[in-house]
């Protein structure tokens, strides 16, 4: 714990006394900090973790686009942002992990739960007021901008094909009676991504990751967290 202590005084200049683990997702490790001022959420991905550099490669790219949302749009209190480091930074990291630092959300995570009427409401007016933003805003979106390019099909057509024999006998007795189908739909998504790709749709802001997981009630506010995506 001494080593998140020290990250926390090194990059964000803040004295934390209090250091506790929380249950996080899939994607990350959170920590509960706290000093005799203020408490603090912080996230930290694994290099180690296989899933790490993609959930993180687009930090500086994605943030300044949540952070033009809190401040120019309704959504503000509604979606969480991390704090700058003393460089003026998304994010600071070391040799073993990427450290963002949040504000803490006095709150709990609606998990398993099933959402009620006034959260089903408040859900509805956070998708529709991110929904209106596009690549109008001032902010640089082209690195998360959607190519409809899908990138598994290939590998998946050709382990279907040249690769066949190296698949595992369990699996191939399964597979079998539906390869034509798996084919079919390959094709089907593969003549989708083109259409798409040339169909020049309005792009608008998503968050990509909505689930019940991902939402937090903190007194009567819903909060939408987790915007790697």
């Amino acid at each position: 714990m001494n080593k998140i202590k020290n990250i926390l005084k090194d990059h964000y200049d803040i004295d934390i006394f209090n250091v506790s683990q929380q249950q996080g997702g899939w994607a990350a490790r959170a920590y509960k900090l706290s000093n005799n001022k203020n408490t603090y959420f912080l996230k930290v991905y694994k290099k180690s973790r296989a899933s790490s550099p993609k959930l993180t490669a687009l930090i500086d790219e994605y943030v300044p686009i949540v952070i033009w949302l809190m401040n120019n749009s309704d959504l503000k209190g509604k979606i969480p942002v991390p704090f700058l480091t003393n460089n003026g930074e998304y994010k600071c990291e070391d040799d073993d992990g990427i450290y963002l630092l949040y504000e803490y959300i006095d709150g709990v995570t609606i998990g398993d739960q099933v959402l009620t009427e006034d959260q089903v409401f408040q859900l509805s007016e956070i998708i529709s007021k991110l929904h209106l933003y596009g690549e109008e805003i001032p902010i640089d979106t082209n690195a998360v901008k959607e190519d409809f390019y899908v990138p598994f099909l290939q590998q998946l057509r050709n382990t279907l094909d040249k690769d066949y024999e190296d698949i595992p006998n369990d699996v191939r007795k399964i597979v079998a009676p539906h390869i034509e189908q798996i084919n079919h739909l390959i094709d089907t998504v593969e003549k989708l991504s083109l259409c798409l790709k040339n169909s020049h749709l309005r792009m608008a802001l998503f968050h990509t990751d909505l689930h019940n997981w991902n939402l937090m009630q903190s007194e009567q506010r819903l909060i939408l967290i987790d915007w790697e995506g």
